[in-house]
């Protein structure tokens, strides 16, 4: 009995012998992987756990074990690519949104691009934890495990590990592109919102307006028999019409254009001034005379250009008169009308006979009037600045006054009105014109609606006839009326006006014509202006208000970049899930198990010993040896030194049992 009890101590002694033993060596072995050797005494480590068991159940879990986290986040990934459409679509062509804590667009779909492309980044780890298990089915070197392991940190290690595959694993390089192209998936969608400026109807109380007028009956005072002065403020706008041309455009008032931004897209009418112009030039005819030094030019109605080519020969004449050339059809009445010869600077003085006519002759004429019209107009504002637009322009009908009815303004009552016998007016009266001459009939202007009258006061008659035919108060003469002279053209003298039309001799047609339209234009405006608040005849013309606002754009074309990214991220997810179907892949399980368990060695039960890195210097060494041709010392210098890393083949090899296992090939 004693003998039993001393054998089994003995064994016993034996067995933790032996256990001691494999501690000691297991903590050796360690302690020398990573570089460094320490009292055995003072530190020890566990043993090594066996090669089989919870690790190899790691790479034969069921499929939804490990991949449902990579459906997880394909999920996300299409989640996050449908708000971005969804949110991008409800506020194409919308005004900014106004959301709290002043969150902006442009940030909402940020924070949706990074989940996007987190989720994307995440599902491709997953996919290349299995290629990486592909990769291991043949034999690799260990090396290329951390090589696999860091792709997925970044694109610097992606296009690594794409160098280390350069086409051998075609699904994984498809997972590193999308990656490396995803470095470029920020700035395309900082494209995607752009912003317009668009301009939408007010809710504003009120319209904006602009004056216009149908009846104009101002003047100076009364100094004779059917004669009044012009008022100062028509003065000034003739004066400013010709002289400062380019303040006529912006001298209508708009009211209530708040925002900056008004549309007056019904047309409105209003009584103004209009001008025409005709080139006379190919009317005058010359003569010479005192052997042809000098030459007189005139035009059919008289008006004469003067001793051209003597000391005291005129180069410019403008005479009030008309004749020439007929009127423009419906102009019964002109106001300013002059005719005007004049020799422009270098022009040779004299024809090459003693005689020319009708064109030949080496000077130019105009003949230009101004006449009451009736004009018609669209406008709008647009930041601040008028723009109105000329649609139709009539002259007014009248011979003796100057007083007409706007046919489209007038109700059925006035028509009833104006078909009595005393008048006998119907639509169908002056057939080819927007308006009907009501001279005859003045008395009868209070039964109709005032707004649709146009008339000329006679005031206004009286004083534009004393301002364009008589002197007008102008002590030098009649306006744009008179001669010029000199020894040259540039030392030309006469009336003001004058000097200013002929411009030291660089007059043209279009100047002449220019000036005239200019001072229509600017005498229209004042019409407009100086009779706002008289009246339901001058009620202002009403229009819509307009605010700017910004409006999203999506260029859509940014988003192709993210599309085609989800597309082969799904292509090589599908792909890789049906090759490996079965298996889980080499992922964070692997890494712990291989520090702790280590790789088996060629045999089945041979352990592959811890291994040492190589060095730096040490690589840079052997390698150097290989470039002079030292093999054979290499091999005998490897054989006394621990094995690296980068000496070790390794593949995953299937057991009998069903098991995966890392062996050293």
């Amino acid at each position: 009995m004693a003998s039993i009890e001393e054998s089994k101590a003995a064994e016993k002694s034996c067995g933790t012998s032996d256990e001691s033993k494999a501690k000691a060596v297991a903590t050796s072995e360690t302690i020398e992987a990573f570089g460094e050797k320490k009292d055995d005494s003072s530190q020890s480590l566990p043993p090594r756990p066996p090669t089989s068991g919870a690790f190899h159940q790691e790479l034969t879990d069921p499929f939804v074990g490990y991949w449902w986290k990579g459906i997880l986040a394909c999920v996300f990934m299409l989640s996050s690519l449908m708000a971005i459409i969804l949110t991008l679509g409800l506020h194409q062509n919308r005004p900014l949104p106004s959301w709290p804590f002043t969150i902006t667009l442009n940030s909402l779909v940020s924070i949706m691009v990074v989940i996007l492309k987190s989720s994307m980044l995440a599902v491709v780890a997953f996919g290349l934890s299995q290629t990486k298990w592909t990769w291991f089915e043949t034999s690799r070197s260990m090396t290329d495990y951390p090589t696999y392991d860091k792709a997925i940190d970044g694109p610097v290690n992606a296009v690594a590990l794409l160098w280390l595959l350069r086409g051998k694993q075609i699904m994984a390089s498809v997972g590193l592109s999308v990656i490396v192209i995803a470095v470029a998936m920020d700035p395309f969608t900082q494209q995607v919102i752009q912003y317009y400026e668009s301009t939408a109807p007010s809710a504003v109380a009120g319209n904006a307006t602009l004056p216009r007028t149908s009846h104009y009956n101002l003047g100076g005072p009364h100094i004779g028999a059917g004669l009044s002065t012009i008022d100062h403020g028509m003065l000034g706008a003739i004066l400013g019409g010709f002289w400062t041309p380019s303040t006529v455009s912006n001298a209508v008032p708009v009211s209530n254009c708040i925002t900056g931004n008004c549309t007056f897209t019904e047309p409105y009418s209003s009584i103004g001034m209009c001008s025409s112009c005709t080139d006379l030039s190919n009317k005058v005819n010359g003569f010479c005379f005192d052997s042809g030094s000098v030459c007189n030019y005139t035009l059919p109605t008289g008006t004469v250009l003067g001793w051209v080519g003597s000391a005291s020969g005129q180069w410019m004449t403008g005479n009030d008169t008309w004749g020439s050339a007929p009127f423009i059809p419906g102009v019964n009445r002109p106001w300013g009308q002059r005719e005007f010869i004049w020799i422009a600077s270098g022009t040779a003085l004299r024809p090459n006979t003693t005689t020319c006519q009708q064109g030949s002759c080496p000077v130019s004429a105009a003949g230009c009037y101004m006449y009451t019209c009736l004009n018609t107009y669209t406008a709008n504002v647009s930041n601040g600045i008028l723009n109105e637009n000329l649609v139709n322009s009539v002259p007014m009908p009248g011979v003796d006054c100057f007083t007409a009815v706007r046919k489209d303004c007038l109700t059925p009552t006035d028509w009833t009105f104006l078909s009595n016998p005393n008048i006998s007016l119907t639509s169908s009266s002056y057939p080819n014109s927007d308006y009907i001459p009501f001279c005859n009939f003045t008395e009868y202007t209070p039964n109709i609606t005032a707004a649709c009258i146009y008339d000329l006061g006679l005031s206004s008659q009286f004083s534009l006839q004393y301002f364009f035919t008589d002197t007008g108060g102008f002590n030098t003469g009649l306006f744009l009326s008179g001669n010029l002279y000199g020894e040259e053209p540039a030392r030309a003298v006469g009336p003001n006006d004058l000097l200013y039309l002929y411009d030291f001799g660089n007059i043209t047609y279009s100047n002449i014509s220019s000036a005239y339209t200019s001072i229509a234009n600017a005498m229209s405006v004042r019409m407009r202006i100086s009779m706002i608040g008289q009246g339901n005849a001058s009620l202002p013309t009403q229009g819509q208000i307009y605010f700017t606002q910004t409006l999203i754009r999506v260029e859509w074309q940014w988003l192709s970049l993210a599309f085609l990214l989800v597309l082969l991220t799904l292509l090589f997810t599908g792909t890789v899930m049906i090759s490996v179907y079965g298996r889980k892949p080499l992922g964070d399980a692997f890494s712990l198990a291989l520090l702790y368990t280590a790789v088996t060695g060629r045999g089945e039960t041979e352990d592959l010993p811890y291994l040492r890195p190589r060095g730096f210097w040490e690589r840079l060494w052997w390698r150097g040896l290989g470039l002079v041709g030292l093999g054979k010392g290499r091999e005998q210098g490897q054989q006394g030194r621990k094995e690296t890393v980068e000496d070790v083949q390794i593949r995953m090899l299937k057991t009998d049992d069903g098991s995966w296992r890392l062996v050293r090939s």
